[in-house]
């Protein structure tokens, strides 16, 4: 599904595509997730179908598809509705925008009655708005699963850890999820056509997974908040690798990735042979590729003195790459393409004309 959406929504290259769509879904934590129970990867195919949709023509079919994707998710699991509330709302605007009024509204009100079913059925069920309220933990109250004194400052820290953290950010078991982050920013800079149904849902949750998690680090493997919303990192960076000059970010993208790919490699076989877990111990790995990486990144679990000098080290080169990004957005060449379901009326030199 990511392969197709790749191709035939944002225009990417066959073999740019299949690169990575390949690094990140044979590697963590998406790979990791296609081996456990968890609503994670389900809830991240319910957003790459969202996705596939909602960059459609958006006709009954489609809207219908989309629909059923957004439902899915918060009977997934209910932290994951702030995403489908976003993939709604750009949905609707998209519809009206587009003077389909009438559909927005159709659209808009059979959301608001699953979203009515689902309320009352988890009354009756679970004598709560969600699922948290027949939990023993949380004895006082569902919403203190969010935590009982919250320390949303402290938990900004997360903005960043999700990603570099030495045991728990996802770049430490996939380096090429660095990649993201320039990714997004030519994305943002270029906003070629669909690019908000990428970003959005993926800033909603990786928001949801910094703010109002109760925690970034447990029992589970490296990216378990995040998982949901990976699709929109890996089409972007499928996008991105595509449309800027010399091939760099796709070299790029295959040196970082195959790294990653080998440490999930090292991973089956430690696992497979009862050295260690992927849910418990997975740090201990005698990958000697990660042993060495795992140096230069902060470790929040067990914090020491290079914990916040390596954080405030990264949020500066994740910054930097950033601003990078936003920089080569002018020059990328996303004007070139359309998506299958538009009509391109203009040529792409009087688009960029028109855009400047």
């Amino acid at each position: 599904m990511l392969l197709w959406t790749a191709v035939r929504r944002f225009g990417v290259a066959v073999p740019t595509a299949a690169v990575a769509v390949g690094v990140f879904g044979a590697s963590a934590p998406l790979a990791v997730y296609g081996t456990q129970v968890y609503p994670e990867l389900p809830a991240a195919v319910a957003v790459t179908i969202a996705i596939a949709a909602g960059t459609g023509p958006l006709r009954r079919p489609g809207i219908w598809l989309l629909a059923g994707a957004i439902v899915a998710l918060p009977w997934l699991a209910v932290k994951y509705a702030p995403v489908a509330a976003v993939l709604a709302g750009v949905a609707v605007v998209r519809l009206w925008r587009a003077d389909r009024r009438g559909a927005a509204a159709g659209f808009a009100a059979g959301l608001a009655a699953a979203g009515v079913v689902f309320l009352v059925l988890h009354q009756s069920t679970y004598g709560g708005w969600t699922p948290y309220a027949a939990g023993d933990h949380f004895v006082g109250g569902e919403l203190t699963v969010v935590g009982s004194h919250p320390n949303f400052l402290g938990r900004s820290q997360r903005l960043a850890g999700l990603l570099v953290g030495r045991s728990f950010g996802i770049a430490a078991w996939q380096p090429a999820w660095l990649l993201a982050v320039p990714a997004l920013a030519t994305l943002a800079r270029a906003r070629p056509p669909g690019w908000l149904v990428l970003a959005l849902p993926l800033t909603a949750g990786w928001l949801n997974a910094t703010f109002v998690a109760l925690t970034a680090q447990g029992y589970w493997f490296p990216g378990r908040q995040v998982v949901v919303v990976l699709p929109c990192a890996v089409l972007a960076v499928a996008w991105w690798a595509d449309r800027l000059r010399a091939g760099r970010p796709l070299a790029a993208l295959g040196a970082l990735g195959a790294l990653g790919v080998l440490a999930y490699g090292w991973l089956v076989v430690e696992a497979s042979t009862g050295r260690l877990t992927v849910v418990v111990d997975f740090f201990r790995t005698a990958n000697p590729l990660y042993r060495a990486w795992r140096r230069l990144l902060p470790d929040y679990a067990s914090p020491d003195a290079w914990t916040w000098p390596l954080h405030g080290v990264w949020v500066v080169v994740l910054l930097a790459v950033a601003v990078w990004g936003w920089r080569a957005g002018r020059h990328s060449t996303v004007n070139s393409a359309c998506m299958p379901s538009a009509k391109c009326t203009m040529s792409s030199s009087t688009m960029l004309q028109n855009r400047t």
